[in-house]
């Protein structure tokens, strides 16, 4: 039997700035080799949060536990906010100033998070020269310089285009599954994160919402249709034998959910009064990722 490993203990994290809780009482653990999403709003607390975990900034109240303590930092690779580099370098000597900094021995490590980032093409070109997406990436490259266990990035898909998006999510996932690393990523955009985390926290206002884990989103945000009719058990055998459906719930009311054929949906209704079934109510449910956020975030007045 394998035991979960933690890589990050958070209890009861507070962070105030000008007496105001920019974090209240944040308890979370990280798990050895997931990806996770941390979700809010702009100003709810993310950047904070990745700031107080890499000692960036101390709590005002709480504990924090890195890798049970030993060789913590070490071990960690951070972008937070927008990367800095010196414009007059190239990519290749940004990258050998910070290797050298960071008292990394193989100097084929340069080259090698060049070609995991995409950016083997521009590798002696000025980072003046360089677009945002391209910044991000080399500042992506310049957090995995060491080989970490642990990689916390601040808004990392910023600037990219879609296929530098797709490139970047396939890498995160390569050094999830391929090296367990675990990954932390922040964002407010929860459709950008939907692709690529294995696990969600939801921050709002400094406190933590929610923490769910992918299948757990999927099943929140899962859309249906809902069918009222008069003969459930009759209305299931119709859509089991004309469309094969079996993922389907009869609700103690007699209310029939689908969670197939949400495209379907002019053929499915016709299928049903063709078939001499009295339908009193079809509509499409659920929720889109965005909504589901958006419900989060709004409170009871949202819910």
């Amino acid at each position: 039997m394998t035991h979960t490993q933690i890589v990050v203990q958070i209890e009861q994290l507070t962070k105030t700035y000008k007496e105001m809780n920019v974090l209240d009482n944040i308890s979370l653990q990280l798990e050895k080799g997931k990806i996770y999403g941390l979700i809010g709003m702009n100003g709810a607390g993310k950047t904070t949060l990745m700031k107080c975990m890499l000692q960036l900034s101390p709590p005002t109240s709480g504990t924090i536990t890195l890798f049970n303590g030993r060789d913590a930092l070490k071990r960690i690779g951070m972008m937070i906010e927008a990367p800095a580099f010196f414009l007059q370098m190239t990519a290749k000597q940004s990258l050998e100033y910070y290797r050298k900094l960071k008292g990394i021995p193989s100097k084929t490590r340069t080259d090698e998070v060049l070609a995991l980032v995409e950016l083997t093409h521009a590798a002696n070109k000025k980072t003046k020269e360089f677009s945002l997406g391209m910044k991000q990436r080399l500042g992506i490259a310049i957090a995995l310089l060491s080989k970490p266990e642990l990689l916390v990035l601040d808004e990392p898909i910023n600037g990219l285009d879609p296929k530098g998006v797709v490139a970047i999510r396939q890498l995160f996932k390569r050094l999830s599954t391929e090296h367990d690393m675990t990954i932390l990523l922040s964002s407010h955009n929860l459709p950008e994160l939907y692709q690529t985390a294995t696990d969600y926290v939801f921050i709002h206002e400094g406190k933590l919402l929610k923490e769910l884990t992918l299948l757990e989103l999927e099943q929140a945000c899962k859309q249906y249709i809902m069918i009222g009719c008069e003969n459930p058990a009759q209305a299931v055998t119709i859509l089991e034998q004309h469309f094969q459906f079996t993922d389907y719930t009869i609700l103690p009311n007699g209310q029939l959910r689908l969670f197939e054929g949400t495209e379907q949906l002019a053929d499915i209704l016709t299928t049903l009064v063709q078939h001499g079934i009295r339908v009193t109510h079809f509509s499409l449910e659920g929720d889109t990722l965005e909504n589901y956020f958006l419900s989060l975030i709004g409170g009871e007045a949202h819910a």
